[in-house]
């Protein structure tokens, strides 16, 4: 397995935070990137193990769609018509999820 060092993060939980700093990692000469907070699989981990980023990524999305589906209805689209507009959608983020993962490739 070939590890890419320009995707590779790094990130410090529980006791490690509150130890002296640590020396940065090197790969293939280069130092990983440490962060607070990263997306795996859909879910943002944080160091230090809130649910915060994650709740606010998904109320970002949920609200995103629920303003585009409150202009629809006020434009006067009926129950079929936003129901068609949700699937659409949802099914569009499955493709996409799908893709990134390498599933569809």
């Amino acid at each position: 397995m070939i590890v890419n060092g320009c995707k590779t993060k790094e990130m410090l939980i529980g006791a490690a935070l509150l130890k002296a700093p640590l020396a940065l990692v090197i790969l293939n000469g280069a130092p990983v990137e440490r962060v607070a907070t990263f997306k795996l699989f859909g879910v943002h981990v944080a160091s230090d193990l809130e649910w915060a980023n994650h709740i606010e990524a998904i109320w970002r999305k949920v609200a995103s769609r629920l303003y585009f589906l409150r202009q629809l209805k006020q434009a006067g689209a009926g129950l079929n018509e936003l129901l068609s507009f949700y699937a659409a959608l949802s099914y569009a983020q499955s493709i996409s999820l799908l893709a990134k993962s390498g599933i569809l490739a």
